[in-house]
């Protein structure tokens, strides 16, 4: 009944979603133990500044080259998902005023930033030529943020994984809950 009562009017059924995808991270279990750190289990809550302190001890330099990133996302739909990793949402109830401006969303873009410039641990987008997927699948990235989908890719692509990986939560606010992405329509 979830998951038909976004498409549901009057009790008469008007559309159906093509998909329904959650978002979550996938962990480079091999870089967190080289650097000293367990990730989290699939269901352990986490905070962005814990993602902060752990992609900065996963980041590795060769003098100004930065050779393996500790986060980055492979999919331009994440950066959508921010303001409700925040634990805030994109726009108010009746989708007529914008939310963005709300001090939660401020101070995750504002960590967000920091880590792409100051602590350079994160892939600045467009900033390569390789996307972050590519990165996480050549052991070069500690962990990834993209959607459910990536699980079957990587498995596909099981033969160029000379790693142990695991899936767990998105980070997120202490007390809020982790964002879904029901569809784009």
């Amino acid at each position: 009944d979830a998951a038909l009562g976004e498409w549901t009017y009057d009790g008469k059924l008007y559309g159906l979603t093509n998909d329904r995808g959650a978002f979550h991270c996938y962990f480079n279990v091999d870089l967190f133990e080289e650097a000293g750190i367990t990730p989290p289990a699939s269901t352990d809550m986490w905070t962005w500044d814990d993602l902060r302190e752990w992609a900065k001890a996963l980041t590795k330099t060769d003098g100004d080259q930065i050779v393996q990133y500790g986060y980055g996302s492979g999919s331009n739909w994440a950066y959508d998902l921010l303001p409700g990793l925040a634990g805030q949402m994109a726009f108010n109830d009746d989708v007529t005023a914008s939310l963005l401006d709300n001090e939660d969303t401020i101070a995750l873009l504002d960590l967000y930033q920091k880590m792409m410039h100051e602590d350079g641990s994160t892939v600045a987008p467009g900033s390569l030529q390789t996307g972050a997927n590519e990165l996480f699948l050549a052991g070069q990235l500690g962990i990834l943020l993209d959607g459910t989908w990536q699980a079957g890719y990587f498995r596909f692509k099981s033969d160029e994984v000379n790693f142990t990986w695991d899936v767990g939560l998105p980070p997120g606010v202490a007390g809020a809950e982790n964002y879904f992405i029901p569809n784009f329509t």
